[in-house]
């Protein structure tokens, strides 16, 4: 229980960004969203943000062994070099 009395209740959990949004819309509960994706929203007032704190959020690209010495790794890894 929290400081004021109050308890998280989960009602659903979701890994797909688009049906975490639709269930903060809806009224659920709220979500994670990517920052861009995040600004872009609350310029057509659909989200409102909490500025109170950012959390790092570490992101892994993985792929298969046999693939990961062949070009696509090479083109793969500069792409994501780029963008992130």
């Amino acid at each position: 229980m929290g400081e004021h009395g109050e308890v998280r209740r989960i009602a659903v959990v979701a890994d797909q960004e688009s049906s975490m949004i639709d269930l903060m819309r809806s009224g659920v509960g709220l979500c994670l969203v990517r920052e861009r994706l995040a600004r872009d929203l609350i310029a057509k007032g659909q989200l409102a943000q909490w500025t109170g704190e950012t959390i790092p959020c570490p992101l892994s690209f993985v792929m298969r062994v046999a693939e990961s010495s062949g070009p696509l790794h090479g083109a793969v890894q500069e792409c994501i070099s780029i963008v992130w």
